[in-house]
């Protein structure tokens, strides 16, 4: 599965609630995505989640 920001076929895939332009609140994204985008903790080391 690749990254669906960078393109990249990493080896761990984050599921992050970034809106997609189809409206989408799921985003599949790596490691160095995830945590660029801010929707990623580092410190609990597992995604942010908005809870709607």
């Amino acid at each position: 599965m690749n990254c669906e920001i960078c393109g990249k076929d990493p080896e761990t895939i984050n599921v992050i609630p970034k809106r997609q332009y189809d409206g989408r609140y799921d985003t599949f994204a790596c490691n160095d995505c995830a945590v660029e985008s801010g929707m990623y903790c580092q410190k609990h080391q597992r995604p942010l989640y908005r809870w709607q």
